[in-house]
């Protein structure tokens, strides 16, 4: 991806996959940019198995209890993982 968030190279099964892939990559790299966090950051590596998602007419409440349930299960790990690093 180039400063600007234009992709240089993808794996994905279709371009509108890569889209919001790329969108979700600039995304995390300009807000590590804005915050000044890993200034020597050269590359991000981002491996997209699933996305949570749901249909228009779903509660927005739902999704946010959902959202926050998963990432009150995966913080502590994803925290030790960012440690190593």
């Amino acid at each position: 991806m180039t400063s600007e968030g234009s992709l240089i190279a993808f794996a994905a099964d279709t371009d509108k996959e890569a889209t919001i892939y790329a969108a979700i990559s600039a995304n995390i790299w300009n807000t590590y940019k804005k915050k000044n966090v890993y200034t020597e950051l050269k590359y991000q590596i981002l491996h997209c198995e699933e996305v949570g998602n749901s249909k228009a007419i779903n509660d927005l409440g739902i999704l946010k209890a959902k959202g926050e349930a998963i990432k009150s299960h995966l913080e502590e790990p994803l925290l030790q993982f960012a440690a190593l690093g």
